[in-house]
C-alpha cells in the first residue's frame, strides 16, 4: 500500500507543480494542440520499453505500442495507440501514476514563435537586424496601443510621395478635412482641406515630391507584410506629412503637430492626432541652438503634451559641442540627438558626435552603403544614408514602444503623457548596444537597440526590487528570490526568476538524494510578472532543490520543507 501512495503523492505534486507553474491554471499549454494518436513516456533506468508494453497492454483495454526510441541515455519513447484512435485526455496522468515512469507527456506540435513579413526586400534591409526589429515585431508590429489609439509619426521633411505602394495605406488622414466640404477649414485649425498635414512651404494641403522625405517615411512605416517592397520598423502606423524648409516653416510644422496632439488629448481622441514622435532628418550646420530659441523653444512643450523628438546630427565630422548644430544642440528632456553608424557597428565619418548633445547612434550607414527603402515612383532607394536615414530608426522604434502590449505605459500615456513620453525615451537610452566606437562621444555611448529597450520596459515592470533590473531580469538566467523559505508541506513556494531576452526556462525539482521529480517549461511573457508559484503538497519534510536548465552549468537554489 505505501509503494501506491508514493506513487499518487508523486502524481498529486506532478499535476500540482504543472498547474502552479502556469499561474494556477489547470489547463494544458494555451492555445496548443495535442498530436490525438501520440504520447511520451519517460521509463526509469532498467525499464524496457518493450516489456513495459507488454505489460500494460495485458492489463489495459487500450493498447500501446513503441513508434521510436527518443533518448537512449534517459530511456525516453514515443507511443501510439496499436489501433490509431485518439488516445484519452487522461492517459499522460495515468501512466505518470504508473510503476516504471518516471513522467509523460503528450506530443505537439510547436509553431514558429518569429514573426517574418513576406516582404521581398526586406533581407536587404540590414538596420533592421542591427536593431533586433525582428526579435521586437514577435511581441508587436506596431499600429495602435492596447486600448486602440492609433499611433502617429509625424515627419517634417521636403515632401513625399504619397501614393508610394509601400506608404499610400500609412498616410494620416485627417478625418475632419477629409469628410468636410472642399475649401473649408473644417477642423478649424487655420489650415484648409489639411487632409495629409500640410506643405508649408507653400502653404498648400499638396506636398511636393520628394525622394529624402519618401525614404525617411518608408524606414519609419512602410507597410509590412504586404508582399511588396520593405517592411518599415512599424507595419501599420500612421503618417503626418509636413513639409518645410525654413526655420520659419518649421517652427510653424512643429506648433502644427503639438495642436493635433493637444487636441487628441483633450477630446479624448474624438479630435486631433496621437501623434507620440517627431522626426526632422534635417538641420542646420554649426549653429547652436541657443542662436535660435524659437526653434529651440517648441520640443518642451510638445514633449508635455507627449510627443518626443529625434533629430538628425550633422553629416559633418566635428564636435558639435564645441562648433554647434541644430537641432542636435537644443537643450531639452524630449528631443533625441541621432548620430550615425554603419553595419559593421562603426560610427560612420562625416557624421557628428558630442559627448553632451548626441544622445545615440544609430544605423543609417554611408551614401554608398545605406537603408534599403522607399523612393520616388513606386520604387526603392537601395542606399539611403546618411544621419537622415539613422534617426527615423529612432523615431519608429518610439513609435513601436507605444504599440508593446503593455497595460502600464498605456495608461500613463493618457493620465500623464509627458512621463510617458519620458520614460520611452529612457527605454530608448537604456536600451543601447555599447559600442567602442561611440564612447566618450556621444552620452550613452551606444547604438540604438529596439529589442533592448523593450527588454528595459519589461524589466521595469517587475514587482521585486533589485539593484540593475535590465541586467537581472532580462540579461542574467538566474533566481532573483525563493519565498518564504523553509516553508510547511503544502505551501506554496513563490519562485522570482530572471530570464534572458524573454526566453522560456526549464525548471526541475531534485529531492537530496538527487532524483529528479519532476520538470516544467515556464514561458516568460513580455510585460507579466516573472514569477510562479510551486505547490509543495505531497513533498515530505527535506530539502529540495529547484534547478534551472542552463546548459553547461545549472543554476540550483534550495528550499526546505518542515
Amino acid at each position: 500500500m505505501g509503494y501506491v501512495n508514493d506513487y499518487l503523492r508523486k502524481l498529486s505534486f506532478l499535476l500540482l507543480f504543472g498547474c502552479c507553474l502556469a499561474n494556477g491554471s489547470a489547463q494544458g499549454p494555451a492555445g496548443a494542440e495535442r498530436l490525438p494518436d501520440a504520447v511520451l513516456v519517460w521509463l526509469e533506468d532498467g525499464q524496457e520499453i518493450s516489456t513495459w508494453c507488454r505489460e500494460w497492454n495485458e492489463q489495459s483495454d487500450l493498447s500501446l505500442q513503441a513508434q521510436r526510441r527518443l533518448s537512449a541515455r534517459r530511456n525516453i519513447h514515443l507511443l501510439s495507440s496499436s489501433d490509431h484512435r485518439r488516445l484519452p485526455d487522461e492517459l499522460p496522468a495515468l501512466l505518470s501514476a504508473r510503476s516504471g515512469i518516471v513522467a509523460a507527456q503528450w506530443d505537439y506540435e510547436v509553431s514558429n514563435r518569429s514573426t517574418e513579413p513576406n516582404d521581398p526586400y526586406l533581407g536587404d534591409q540590414w538596420p533592421l537586424e542591427t536593431i533586433q526589429a525582428p526579435q521586437a515585431w514577435d511581441i508587436t508590429t506596431g499600429g495602435a496601443t492596447p486600448s486602440g489609439d492609433q499611433i502617429v509619426v509625424a515627419i517634417i521633411d521636403s515632401g513625399y510621395s504619397l501614393d508610394h505602394e509601400d506608404l499610400a495605406e500609412r498616410i494620416w488622414i485627417n478625418r475632419e478635412e477629409a469628410e468636410g466640404q472642399s475649401g473649408v477649414d473644417d477642423d478649424q485649425n487655420g489650415y484648409v482641406d489639411d487632409v495629409h498635414g500640410w506643405n508649408f512651404i507653400d502653404n498648400s494641403p499638396l506636398h511636393p515630391n520628394s525622394a529624402h522625405g519618401t525614404s525617411v517615411s518608408g524606414i519609419i512605416g512602410g507597410q509590412g507584410n504586404n508582399d511588396t517592397g520593405i517592411a518599415g520598423i512599424n507595419w501599420n502606423i500612421r503618417l503626418l506629412t509636413l513639409t518645410a524648409k525654413k526655420t520659419s516653416e518649421i517652427v510653424e510644422a512643429y506648433e502644427y503637430v503639438l495642436d493635433q496632439r493637444l487636441r487628441y488629448n483633450a477630446s479624448q481622441g474624438a479630435e486631433g492626432a496621437f501623434v507620440v514622435v517627431t522626426n526632422t532628418s534635417l538641420g542646420i550646420d554649426k549653429v547652436f541652438c541657443g542662436e535660435l530659441p524659437l526653434w529651440e523653444s517648441v520640443y518642451d512643450p510638445l514633449g508635455q503634451a507627449g510627443v518626443l523628438s529625434a533629430g538628425a546630427t550633422a553629416n559633418g565630422e566635428w564636435d558639435v559641442d564645441e562648433e554647434g548644430d541644430v537641432p542636435t544642440t537644443c537643450g531639452s528632456d524630449y528631443l533625441i540627438a541621432v548620430t550615425n553608424t554603419d553595419r559593421n557597428d562603426l560610427r560612420v565619418f562625416n557624421s557628428g558626435f558630442g559627448a553632451q548633445s548626441i544622445d545615440l547612434g544609430a544605423p543609417g550607414g554611408p551614401a554608398d552603403d545605406g537603408a534599403f527603402t522607399t523612393s520616388l515612383n513606386n520604387s526603392y532607394d537601395q542606399s539611403f544614408g546618411g544621419t537622415s536615414a539613422a534617426t527615423p530608426h529612432v523615431a519608429g522604434s518610439v513609435a513601436l514602444l507605444y504599440s508593446l502590449p503593455y497595460a502600464a505605459l498605456d495608461s500613463l500615456a493618457k493620465a500623464d503623457p509627458a512621463a510617458a513620453a519620458r520614460l520611452v525615451k529612457a527605454a530608448i537610452l537604456a536600451g543601447v548596444e555599447p559600442l567602442d566606437d561611440l564612447q566618450g562621444i556621444t552620452q550613452t555611448g551606444g547604438r540604438l537597440n529596439l529589442f533592448h529597450s523593450i527588454l528595459y520596459l519589461h524589466a521595469m515592470e517587475q514587482e521585486f526590487a533589485v539593484d540593475d533590473p535590465l541586467l537581472e531580469y532580462t540579461q542574467t538566467k538566474d533566481f532573483i528570490r525563493l519565498f518564504p523559505n523553509p516553508l510547511a508541506t503544502g505551501d506554496l513556494l513563490q519562485v522570482i526568476y530572471g530570464a534572458p531576452e524573454l526566453s522560456p526556462l526549464t525548471f526541475r525539482i531534485y529531492d537530496s538524494l538527487g532524483r529528479e521529480l519532476a520538470r516544467y517549461e515556464q514561458p516568460t511573457d513580455a510585460f507579466a510578472q516573472q514569477r510562479f508559484q510551486l505547490s509543495t503538497l505531497g513533498l515530505e519534510r527535506g530539502l529540495y532543490y529547484l534547478v534551472i536548465d542552463n546548459g553547461k552549468k545549472p543554476i540550483a537554489k534550495g528550499f526546505v520543507v518542515q
